[in-house]
């Protein structure tokens, strides 16, 4: 086998293993945030309900059991960073504060969120749970040392 042949075969071995590597890493890093927010939604959905059914009884939104949640029956009471955010995009559930603050919105009350806005939202504030983003330089890392290390053992 020539060497430029060989040459060949080993930078095209070594293209195919980053690249596989890549979209490993990314549809990883994608799972890892999907599953975080799956979680903050179930537990919005969950307190939602347990709101709306307590609303059906006494007629009054109860305070939420988790103190990162708060009810809003107005745009005006929403935290400043999220309300424009808000106003422009209701359907969402998800959105960026000021300050490294991150919302997960959940509509509570008849009415869908495509024709108007809810008569109120459960708002969690999930800065001090998210689990993900505060690892994410070191996850980072490990990945690149890992794969650096396993494409230099397998050119080898």
């Amino acid at each position: 086998m020539s060497r430029r042949l060989r040459t060949r075969i080993v930078m095209t071995f070594s293209g195919f293993a980053v690249a596989v590597a890549a979209i490993l890493g990314l549809s990883t890093t994608v799972f890892l945030y999907s599953v975080e927010d799956r979680l903050f939604g179930e537990q919005l959905r969950e307190e939602a309900a347990r709101l709306e059914g307590t609303r059906a009884m006494d007629g009054q939104w109860n305070v939420p059991r988790h103190s990162h949640l708060t009810v809003h029956e107005s745009l005006a009471t929403i935290p400043a960073d999220l309300r424009e955010q808000v106003r422009a995009e209701p359907w969402r559930g998800e959105f960026r504060g000021a300050e490294e603050r991150h919302y997960h919105l959940h509509p509570l009350g008849a009415g869908t969120l495509r024709d108007s806005f809810p008569p109120a939202w459960l708002v969690a504030e999930v800065s001090g749970q998210l689990a993900v983003r505060p690892m994410r330089g070191d996850l980072l890392w490990r990945w690149f040392a890992v794969n650096v290390v396993t494409l230099l053992l397998a050119i080898a």
